[in-house]
């Protein structure tokens, strides 16, 4: 699927109210089902850019780690340096990367193979400081309830 219609085409709208046996704040969770089994899941993120705040989905095998669609959106980054953000080339590199909490976006070029790191933009360093920031902390967020799937609900 593509970026543009991921959320259109997912089974329900989920959130998240228990981790790690607390109640919390409810996260949303899109997931995407194939007879009767849930094969993808997306959640929605955002965090602060050099001028902005970049919003983000961001799209999961059945794994739980291995990115099979990203998008940032929504940003007043400038034009040709933090706003590549929202560019294919950019975007487009998270797919078959890992997500973790060391997940990075490296300043310059990603090492060939690296499944943990994104090439940055060209002179838009804060911007891609706060992508990765934000990445890895809605992860590790997200990543408890992946552990405990029993922390789901389904909003109708």
């Amino acid at each position: 699927a593509s970026r543009t219609n991921l959320e259109a085409q997912t089974a329900g709208k989920y959130k998240l109210d228990m981790i790690d046996n607390k109640k919390v704040a409810p996260y949303p969770l899109f997931l995407w089902e194939s007879g009767g089994k849930v094969e993808k899941y997306c959640y929605p993120q955002y965090g602060k850019g050099l001028w902005s705040t970049v919003y983000s989905y961001v799209a999961l095998g059945e794994d739980f780690k291995t990115v099979i669609g990203a998008t940032f959106y929504g940003h007043k980054e400038t034009p040709g340096l933090g706003g590549e953000c929202s560019e294919d080339w950019f975007m487009d590199q998270f797919m078959g990367k890992q997500l973790s909490k060391d997940f990075r976006v490296v300043k310059g070029k990603a090492r060939e193979g690296a499944l943990n790191a994104v090439d940055g933009m060209s002179g838009a360093t804060i911007t891609g400081n706060g992508i990765q920031k934000f990445l890895r902390e809605e992860y590790v967020k997200y990543s408890k309830f992946f552990a405990n799937q029993s922390a789901v609900e389904k909003v109708d």
